[in-house]
């Protein structure tokens, strides 16, 4: 889930290799997904070509860091 994470997060196109009868954990398999619904990642097929990505790069150290602002008013 990190590498997936940290490589969404500078905004270039993301494939993610499921191999054949893989078992995924469920809470994996809703990671991925919301990747893709997201535009973030798309799943690795044959004959897939590089696509621009049209979301916005995954920023959640950021995220979580205005939230703690917005709550508290500082970070520290």
């Amino acid at each position: 889930m990190s590498m997936c994470a940290e490589a969404c997060s500078m905004g270039k196109p993301v494939f993610i290799f499921t191999p054949r009868g893989g078992k995924l954990s469920p809470k994996l398999q809703r990671f991925h997904q919301s990747l893709y619904e997201r535009g973030l990642a798309q799943p690795l097929t044959a004959g897939v070509r590089p696509v621009d990505i049209t979301a916005s790069p995954l920023d959640e150290a950021g995220r979580v860091a205005n939230e703690i602002m917005h709550r508290t008013g500082t970070l520290i």
